[in-house]
């Protein structure tokens, strides 16, 4: 189960048991239970709701982690980017970013389809079109500057993630997201 919900004025899936960041939310301390009201659509495992404007007695429930996020404001701005762009081009299911987690946490983030794009990938490994067969979700695990190291490529592999090649260029990790994200889009719009 899944909703789509208004929260400081901005659109977010929120799902049972996975962490969202959102801006600042004024007064909230760690620990503090935090309600949203403004619910525009309700995913009961395939029965889907959709408000109008919102779904009457629905409601989102949050416990704030921390109030404060290092990073926060890289993280909004790419929040920010994305959701203006997504309503520029009318898109009807919003990709989610998600702040940097640790790796053994990835298990946590797995979809249908689990992409590892790498450096040391190139030549041995397909493109990112040539895995994507049919629309699904899709997580891709980007690495820190410097690429991932042999343990962790071997580690996301046993998790199910699938080493993808971006091509003959190495990228900067914010280039390589955006560039991954651009080209599987591209790929799932055809299917």
């Amino acid at each position: 189960m899944y909703v789509i919900a208004e929260v400081q004025g901005q659109q977010f899936k929120v799902e049972a048991g996975r962490r969202l960041f959102v801006h600042h939310i004024s007064g909230a301390e760690a620990g503090a239970v935090v309600e949203f009201d403004k619910v525009m659509l309700v995913d009961k495992d395939g029965e889907v709701t959709v408000g109008v404007p919102t779904v009457a007695g629905a409601k989102v429930v949050c416990e704030v982690l921390t109030p404060l996020v290092k990073g926060d404001k890289v993280l909004s701005r790419y929040q920010d980017i994305l959701l203006e762009a997504s309503e520029q081009c009318k898109r009807n299911l919003i990709p989610e970013i998600v702040e940097p987690v640790k790796i053994a946490d990835l298990k946590d983030y797995c979809s249908e389809k689990n992409l590892l794009p790498y450096e040391n990938a190139y030549g041995g490994a397909k493109y990112i079109g040539e895995v994507l067969d049919k629309k699904e979700s899709i997580t891709i695990a980007i690495g820190p500057e410097g690429g991932f190291s042999d343990d962790e490529v071997e580690m996301l592999k046993g998790m199910g993630f699938e080493t993808v090649t971006l091509g003959p260029r190495i990228l900067r990790a914010e280039t390589a997201a955006m560039y991954a994200c651009s080209v599987a889009g591209e790929v799932l719009a055809r299917k």
